[in-house]
């Protein structure tokens, strides 16, 4: 195990100091164990019912990103300024970590995960407390996560638990699109329940912002739409449907472009919005 994490991690039982060695980490104090497999510690089991996501290229290949995925990653690389020397950030739910490139921005990076992806420095369970001492966090990081937990409050204090006076905690969410990584898929979030959510867990300074307009929302169900024709075993109407869909998607971006430049309004205030983006301090 790296040596430099001890200095981070705590019980997460009693929350007092660990002990390392080559394949084990234990607190003297209750005698809590946690299992070091290939230089991670493990402080939980991975889910038997969770099945973990896996691309088939690399989480870090944009071009090869969602829609969702690169509005998060622009909203991320916005807040995320250039970083004096020695902040400390922590990824809750790091998964694949595909923004790596806007972390690499800290000096010094804290990765968690349920599921020992590959650059996860710690596994451990996400709706529980977490092992990492109180206070050390100049950001944490909470990118799509906050949807798959079960208590969401308690997961907002802890990362509150982590972070400095003054620390910045950075989320995004998804609002409107489909459901992902069952069942482990609780909650969508408005703009209204958010803040009411980061006040009741301490937070302040809180700003939300929306993430993609009416367009995208369209963009997702066309998708959604053309695997369904795709599906149409009779070659007649799978032709029909094809050219109904592409009637229906051109349609949608020459509405897109009047309506962008005539500077309405696609987003917040018609409530249709892909997701939101928050930054909160603590």
């Amino acid at each position: 195990m790296n040596p430099d994490l001890s200095t981070y991690l705590q019980c997460p039982k009693c929350g007092d100091a660990l002990h390392s060695d080559a394949d084990r980490i234990e607190c003297s104090k209750c005698g809590h164990r946690a299992r070091v497999v290939n230089g991670i510690p493990h402080f939980s089991e991975v889910p038997a019912d969770v099945l973990p996501e896996h691309t088939r290229h690399s989480p870090t290949d944009q071009g090869k990103w969602t829609h969702w995925r690169r509005i998060n990653h622009a909203y991320i690389a916005d807040v995320v300024g250039v970083q004096p020397p020695g902040v400390l950030a922590i990824d809750v739910g790091a998964g694949e970590s595909p923004f790596r490139d806007l972390l690499a921005r800290y000096p010094r990076c804290l990765c968690l995960d349920f599921y020992p992806y590959e650059g996860i420095d710690v596994v451990c369970n996400l709706t529980q407390k977490l092992p990492v001492r109180s206070g050390i966090a100049d950001m944490v990081l909470l990118s799509n996560v906050l949807e798959h937990m079960s208590e969401p409050e308690a997961t907002l204090q802890e990362c509150g638990r982590l972070l400095r006076p003054g620390g910045q905690l950075v989320l995004t969410v998804p609002f409107l699109t489909k459901t992902h990584q069952p069942p482990y898929d609780y909650y969508r979030y408005t703009h209204y329940g958010l803040e009411y959510l980061l006040g009741k867990a301490g937070f302040s300074q809180i700003e939300v912002k929306p993430l993609g307009d009416l367009f995208e929302v369209q963009h997702s169900i066309n998708i959604a739409t053309g695997r369904l024709v795709k599906r149409l075993r009779n070659p007649i109407l799978r032709l029909c449907a094809r050219g109904a869909l592409s009637a229906m998607r051109l349609s949608m971006r020459l509405l897109m472009k009047l309506c962008r430049l005539g500077g309405s309004d696609t987003t917040y205030k018609m409530g249709l919005v892909k997701g939101f983006g928050c930054v909160a301090r603590k």
